[in-house]
């Protein structure tokens, strides 16, 4: 696998150890790898930003994250085309302008 915990061969995120419903193959035949699960930190000192970074997989042009606030039903989809890089690379996004449902603590 890419890092410890057994992501990016099979089982990846899906924990299906066949794949993940024989959709891990691309229309060219190559090998589909999940992503490892990514490393979230703040991104300043008051919470309202993060940094999400995880390893690049090959062949991917795009990565998807989504955010939940804990015991929300709603889910923030975002989107983070990249270039072709190097296996292994860092890909960060950085997400600002965060609030919680519940206003200030």
């Amino acid at each position: 696998g890419a890092c410890a915990g057994g992501c990016g061969g099979g089982g990846g995120a899906c924990g299906n150890s066949g794949g993940c419903g024989g959709a891990w193959r691309c229309a060219h035949g190559a090998s589909l790898v999940t992503p490892c699960a990514p490393e979230i930190r703040s991104a300043d000192d008051f919470g309202f930003s993060l940094l999400v970074q995880w390893p690049s997989v090959a062949n991917a042009t795009a990565y998807v994250v989504e955010l939940r606030e804990s015991g929300s039903p709603q889910v923030e989809r975002f989107v983070r085309s990249v270039p072709m890089q190097a296996l292994g690379s860092v890909v960060e996004l950085r997400v600002g302008g965060l609030r919680s449902r519940h206003g200030p603590r």
